[in-house]
């Protein structure tokens, strides 16, 4: 009787052990994350940002004017002529040809000018026509422009500046904030949420005339430096020490989702309702293939900040300090020689 007990049990726990290995390996198949690798650049400038409109064409802009085309898809980039020094913050084009900068003023060579500015072409960057926002002491971190051609620019002290109708000039709007403000987003032409210093989260249901408080799900408060919406209702912030929040009813209310990092997050994209990346501080990639419920750390290889993530499909670009550009796509698979 004992040694056919010793035999089912014996049995059991090799069961239970392939049952075991068999969920680990599950586990590691769905959330092992993608790898990512460097695509030469040929600068060591501080990228702030990347922006593509289709799977070739595609921008990086940085310090000192750096301002790189790819047409083949981040495969390889070229600095064509400068045509400012100043840094490039962030970049949209509506079309090959339609494009618009943020660039921001040296304050110390020349203290009279406004910190920030704009630049705009008509011709795919061959020449880039400056406006100056009307009276500005605004120093402006990001752009983003609405289907319809509409824009927007946040910065420090509540800054929020709106495009009008002619799509040509800017307006400084109030908010009822005056801390930094780093990313804002519109849903459609009256849904908006920004986001930025001291936990600041903002809704506007009218085209952002008038910008209420979003609720968070626990009372801890940080910096929030960029968010990011899949629809009208579902969308992600991200920020230091980790943290990312997530929201299921347009910006209203937000609750926290555990990052499994503690470095500071600069930026946040998905690519679908389930997929999503943030980057940040010390090469940091985290991603997630359920929305966020759970956040796998990525080996990016590099040890410096990540500042702007960007997707085209499945294909992502991450670009930071000293000119690194990062890619997820797949090393091309080479034949043997002969």
């Amino acid at each position: 009787m004992g040694s056919r007990y010793y035999r089912i049990s014996l049995c059991c726990d090799r069961l239970f052990s392939a049952l075991i290995i068999i969920s680990v390996c599950l586990t590691l198949a769905i959330s092992t994350p993608g790898s990512w690798s460097r695509v030469e650049s040929k600068t060591l400038a501080w990228l702030k940002a990347v922006y593509f409109i289709n799977e070739n064409l595609g921008w990086v802009g940085g310090s000192k004017g750096t301002f790189l085309t790819t047409v083949d898809g981040g495969r390889t980039w070229r600095q064509d002529k400068k045509f400012t020094t100043d840094n490039i913050r962030d970049i949209y084009f509506s079309d090959a040809e339609h494009g618009w900068l943020l660039c921001e003023h040296d304050i110390f060579a020349d203290p009279s000018k406004p910190p920030s500015y704009l630049l705009k072409t008509s011709n795919g960057g061959v020449s880039w026509q400056a406006v100056d926002l009307p009276e500005s002491h605004d120093k402006l971190f990001r752009l983003f422009f609405t289907r319809d051609g509409y824009g927007y620019s946040v910065g420090e002290g509540g800054a929020f500046w709106q495009m009008l109708d002619d799509k040509q000039s800017w307006k400084r709007v109030e908010l009822p904030v005056r801390y930094l403000i780093l990313d804002v987003v519109f849903l459609d032409d009256l849904r908006g949420v920004l986001v930025g210093g001291g936990g600041t989260a903002l809704f506007t249901r009218d085209g952002g005339a008038k910008w209420e408080r979003a609720v968070f799900s626990n009372s801890e408060t940080t910096r929030l430096n960029s968010v990011f919406f899949i629809d009208r209702d579902n969308g992600w912030t991200a920020g230091t020490k980790g943290k990312i929040f997530v929201t299921n009813n347009g910006g209203k209310v937000w609750y926290p989702q555990p990052s499994r990092t503690t470095e500071d997050l600069s930026d946040v994209f998905f690519v679908n309702s389930k997929e999503g990346f943030a980057s940040g501080n010390k090469g940091t990639i985290v991603e997630t293939k359920n929305g966020g419920s759970e956040w796998v750390t990525v080996d990016t290889g590099v040890n410096s900040p990540l500042e702007r993530l960007f997707f085209v499909g499945p294909v992502g670009f991450a670009v930071g300090y000293g000119g690194v550009i990062l890619t997820n796509r797949p090393a091309p698979v080479t034949s043997p020689t002969s």
